[in-house]
């Protein structure tokens, strides 16, 4: 009930102060005061943002203390306030991080908006603390959902019974595996939202550019700069997007153990003799990779720099998809499933 009557207060004094902005720039004048407005109705909006978050807070803060005196008077305090300690580390390990990752992303677009008006470069800048505080918020909380992950993690014990596969403790598959896939996927997710949002901004970017020059019947050259611009901060995000793709290859051959490729669970012939070479086949063409990436990122010739960035990134999506999935599969249905009591004999 307090959170519906923060939110409704929010609501009325947040319109009102749009609306007011809105006003004054259908009554102004000339564009002085049209600008004047645009900047009132900005600032209404960040204001109106820090507010939610401060009403969001004071709820968060109430519900917190209703939980914590509940647990206490059940006599589980104890484990209240672990799980809650063990949520604020995870979610502040990632928030901060995340965010310094993509506000240095956000400042490296700062020059497509450079000699635009002060109004479009106040709009990116709200936009550009919306979005970098919103995903790394966003992360934030679910890095949160892994705290028993993190708490079996830290407080693991020895199985005391190795694998025959790679000579590891069971416990690693039960403990340490889930939170390196957890770090892995993360990571991955990150970049790859950072990506597609870099490559989204530089795309409309260039199509603005593109269709102003056409319509003023002019030659900027500023498609063109924005262009290669693009290419290079996605092909940078691109190499740290490999990095955690690799990691992620280099933890999948643990999960063989669970495969469930063949006819019965676990390791099997196909998963022993090829997924595993494969996956280092894999490993080692995103390292062959990356350093090719660099050369062609941080090279004078500008000249065709995204051709040679999609074939590069085509190589590694075809090893990929031939190695990791066509292989094995045409390897477990012509050579092993015809042979399966010798292949798979223990």
């Amino acid at each position: 009930m307090l959170g519906w009557l923060l939110f409704a207060t929010w609501c009325v004094f947040s319109v009102r102060a749009l609306a007011g902005a809105f006003l004054k720039w259908r009554r102004a004048a000339n564009e002085q005061e049209k600008d004047t407005a645009r900047r009132c109705a900005v600032i209404a909006a960040i204001r109106a943002l820090l507010i939610a978050l401060g009403l969001r807070l004071l709820t968060w803060f109430a519900r917190v203390y209703v939980f914590a005196l509940w647990y206490q008077d059940l006599g589980y305090g104890n484990r209240y306030w672990t799980e809650f300690n063990t949520k604020m580390l995870l979610f502040w390990v990632a928030f901060v991080p995340v965010a310094i990752f993509y506000a240095a992303n956000a400042y490296a677009l700062r020059g497509l908006f450079a000699p635009d008006g002060r109004i479009t470069k106040l709009l990116f800048r709200a936009g550009a603390a919306v979005l970098c505080l919103g995903g790394a918020v966003y992360f934030g909380f679910d890095a949160e959902l892994y705290w028993d992950d993190l708490l079996l993690f830290l407080h693991q014990q020895p199985f005391g019974k190795t694998d025959p596969v790679f000579a590891k403790d069971i416990g690693f598959f039960v403990f340490t595996l889930p939170i390196l896939q957890i770090v892995t996927y993360t990571i991955y997710d990150v970049v790859k939202l950072a990506t597609t949002v870099v490559a989204i901004v530089y795309g409309a970017m260039w199509s603005i550019r593109f269709y102003l020059d056409r319509k003023r019947d002019t030659q900027s050259g500023r498609p063109g700069r924005i262009w290669q611009a693009g290419a290079a901060h996605t092909a940078r995000l691109g190499i740290l997007l490999l990095m955690p793709i690799a990691l992620n290859a280099f933890i999948g051959r643990y999960k063989v153990v669970y495969s469930a490729h063949g006819h019965v669970y676990g390791a099997g012939w196909t998963d022993l003799f090829v997924r595993i070479p494969a996956y280092w086949l894999y490993i080692a063409t995103i390292a062959a990779v990356i350093p090719c990436l660099l050369l062609t990122v941080y090279s004078r010739q500008v000249r065709n720099r995204f051709r040679k960035v999609a074939i590069l990134f085509g190589c590694v999506l075809a090893v990929r998809w031939c190695a990791l999935d066509i292989l094995p599969d045409m390897v477990q249905t012509a050579h092993v499933d015809p042979n399966e009591l010798q292949l798979e004999r223990p």
